[in-house]
């Protein structure tokens, strides 16, 4: 089991594994739900080492959890450079067309289905698996 926690700038991200969490996550610019919350600059050339120097150990994960429209996906595409610089151990993504993207950049990375891509069956859990996500956070919609 692992206890995740958003976070959304470093001094959050420092108390959030100071309180016991195995992982964070943030959002990564606007192109995260959490884009009008107060957020790190990911593009901010020292925030790669501070992420490190925070992080540890733990995991740590980047929000792309929005839906992208063509300009927005040509966008990400310009962004990935910087993203890639960033210490996370996966994406959590629930567009289906930022996968291409995520894979043409940075072919190794984990991907996690975010919980706005409303996953509510095995079958469809299994597609996503099939497309090559780690993990599947079902839609909250559902009953344990």
């Amino acid at each position: 089991m692992e206890l995740l926690a958003p976070a959304g700038d470093l001094e959050k991200l420092d108390v959030v594994y100071d309180y016991g969490a195995d992982a964070a996550y943030l959002g990564v610019g606007s192109f995260s739900l959490r884009r009008r919350a107060e957020s790190a600059d990911f593009e901010d050339p020292a925030l790669p080492d501070a992420l490190r120097r925070i992080k540890g150990n733990r995991k740590l994960y980047g929000a792309l959890n929005r839906y992208f429209g063509q300009e927005e996906l040509e966008a990400l595409e310009k962004s990935m450079e910087a993203i890639a610089r960033l210490p996370l151990d996966a994406l959590i993504v629930s567009d289906l067309g930022v996968v291409p993207v995520v894979r043409r950049r940075l072919p190794g990375i984990a991907l996690h289905l975010s919980t706005q891509a409303n996953c509510t069956n095995a079958g469809a859990a299994a597609v996503y698996r099939d497309l090559g996500f780690s993990r599947v956070i079902a839609a909250r919609e559902l009953s344990l």
